[in-house]
Parts: structure tokens; C-alpha cells; sequence
């Protein structure tokens, strides 16, 4: 899974015009939206290896659990 975290990011940053990487040389920053209402669930294992690669290149990652949230419908419309 590790391998696929690393593939899957060496991937987006070829895509995002980063033709080679260093370690600590991106100042992005990722928000990471997570569904699950399970912490150490699926969802969680799945995307680690992604966010430890975003990690180890220097990327600002924030992880957000949107079932924590409370979220409501817009009151604008009426």
C-alpha cells in the first residue's frame, strides 16, 4: 500500500508541473477531507501512505473529519 502512496503522489506532482521533486522544496498545502466516521477504518488506511508521502515532501497536510462537524443546510434561501 506504501508503494501505491508514493506512486499515486510522484504522479499528481508530474501532473502539476513538478518534473522532478526534493525533499522539503514543496510549500503546498492539502486539506484532507475525511468522510468515515470510522477513525482507523478503510478510509484512513487507504489514504496514510498518500499523506505520508505528502508529508515526507515537505507538504503543509491538514486532516479534517467531516463526521466530527456539524454541519446544517444553508438558512439563506428561506
Amino acid at each position: 500500500m506504501k508503494q501505491l502512496g508514493s506512486a499515486i503522489f510522484n504522479q499528481l506532482l508530474i501532473q502539476s508541473g513538478f518534473s522532478e521533486h526534493e525533499e522539503g522544496v514543496c510549500s503546498m498545502k492539502v486539506l484532507v477531507l475525511q468522510g468515515s466516521p470510522h477513525k482507523n477504518g478503510n478510509t484512513k488506511q487507504f489514504s496514510a501512505p498518500f499523506i505520508d508521502e505528502l508529508r515526507k515532501s515537505g507538504v503543509t497536510v491538514q486532516e479534517e473529519w467531516i463526521y466530527d462537524k456539524k454541519l446544517q443546510p444553508c438558512l439563506g434561501c428561506g
